[in-house]
């Protein structure tokens, strides 16, 4: 995976050994909220259940990915 902390200016390879569950794959499913913490919705997610509700997981990070929490179920209507 590549990232970018200069809104895309440079680009440098991204690896991260230690995330809880295993390393995500997505595809195109981050996102940078205005605080500065990153979410990672897993790519694929399961359902729909009764209800409509699918569920994925998703990753947290509030350090730029040096420390990174989950995944957590997320659940969406859809």
């Amino acid at each position: 995976m590549m990232i970018s902390d200069d809104q895309g200016e440079t680009w440098r390879e991204w690896r991260q050994t230690n995330i809880p569950g295993s390393s995500p794959f997505h595809e195109g499913c981050a996102a940078q909220l205005q605080d500065g913490t990153i979410l990672l919705l897993q790519w694929a997610a399961r359902g729909p259940e009764p209800v409509g509700h699918w569920t994925a997981k998703l990753w947290e990070s509030r350090d730029n990915w040096e420390t990174v929490h989950g995944p957590f179920e997320a659940k969406m209507l859809l």
